[in-house]
């Protein structure tokens, strides 16, 4: 009868334990991951006319990308930029903005690579997630603003970020002083600011 009654309490013990421990695995951070950031992202540049505009409109000519002119019209208008892609970087032409003039070009996408860590608090009932993302699918145009560092975050080597979690009763939710659109937070990790 004793020896009931002692795995009776053990038993007990085991379950008031495991109640009170929080878990996070992998599978549920990277879609918490994913749906936060809304991964993957497609990105685009935007090539107009501005500070430093000759800079990478000549790397992108250099690099067959296209062709450009610019026109000037006199001392008291803006300059007219012309601009074609090449048969090279047609593919990824996504047209001329009719507001700015600006000409867009499909970049890369934007992907969940894999978690690097997670650390759990069980006294704020919070885990912090790091992860990492890459870059996929890109394209000549990126390459050559990447060359001349127009675009800053890599494309050839992950990209380290951490986001932080709180466990409520329906779940894992951001931390509530995170609350920022996807697009900004993915912004901050692209700038190296996690």
């Amino acid at each position: 009868m004793k020896k009931i009654k002692l795995i009776f309490i053990l038993l007990l013990l085991v379950m008031f334990s495991s109640c009170n421990q929080i878990k996070l695995e992998n599978n549920e951070a990277i879609d918490l991951i994913k749906k936060t950031l809304e991964l993957p992202k497609s990105y685009s540049e935007e090539i107009g006319l501005g500070w430093g505009a000759t800079s990478w409109l000549d790397a992108l000519q250099e690099d067959g990308l296209i062709i450009y002119n610019i026109e000037y019209h006199g001392a008291l208008t803006d300059p007219s930029l012309y601009l074609f892609p090449t048969e090279t970087s047609t593919p990824y032409y996504l047209g001329q903005d009719s507001g700015s003039g600006k000409y867009m070009f499909k970049t890369n996408d934007l992907e969940f690579d894999q978690i690097t860590g997670i650390s759990i608090q069980k006294e704020s009932q919070t885990a912090m997630v790091r992860f990492s993302l890459k870059a996929t699918n890109i394209t000549p145009v990126a390459r050559t603003l990447s060359k001349i560092s127009y675009i800053k975050y890599s494309l050839d080597n992950p990209i380290t970020g951490e986001l932080i979690f709180k466990k409520f009763d329906r779940g894992w939710q951001l931390q509530s002083d995170q609350n920022k659109t996807s697009n900004d937070m993915v912004n901050e990790i692209l700038k190296g600011g996690k």
